[in-house]
């Protein structure tokens, strides 16, 4: 964890309590509305946060400055990146909307659905009808 006693954060974002990847998911949006330069601090309590915001701090273009953790709860500073530094986001070609994946598991079309997720904080339950090879009932459970 770097030091951060002296940032001064233009905007602080609650996510305690969240469990992978709520906090992301909250502080994308967060930072779509923050001007670059701008710094953010993104208070979290899953153990996990760390290398989540590392790595989408890397992947967006925008910077990890630090993390400091005050007893169960740890906030993540970050720096929004000016626009020529922000990585485009990478959209796979064979991604489909859950309104897409609903619709074939309610058609009569046979189809393979392969789900890859971090093993760590998400467990994924799939049930299968396996006589008419669809996918009868999906859900995803967050772990604490």
């Amino acid at each position: 964890m770097s030091s951060t006693n002296n940032i001064q954060a233009d905007h602080i974002l609650d996510c305690k309590g969240l469990a992978c990847p709520m906090p992301i998911v909250k502080t994308k949006k967060a930072m779509n509305e923050l001007v670059p330069g701008k710094i953010m601090e993104v208070q979290a309590t899953d153990k996990g946060s760390i290398a989540d915001f590392q790595s989408w701090a890397k992947n967006t273009g925008h910077q990890y400055l630090g993390t400091l953790q005050e007893g169960d709860v740890m906030r993540h500073y970050l720096r929004k990146a000016n626009p020529a530094e922000v990585k485009k986001e990478q959209i796979f070609s064979s991604t489909i909307s859950h309104e897409e994946l609903q619709a074939k598991c309610s058609g009569k079309e046979n189809f393979i659905c392969l789900m890859f997720v971090n093993p760590l904080n998400l467990r994924l339950n799939i049930s299968l009808d396996l006589s008419t090879s669809l996918l009868a009932n999906w859900r995803t459970d967050f772990l604490s």
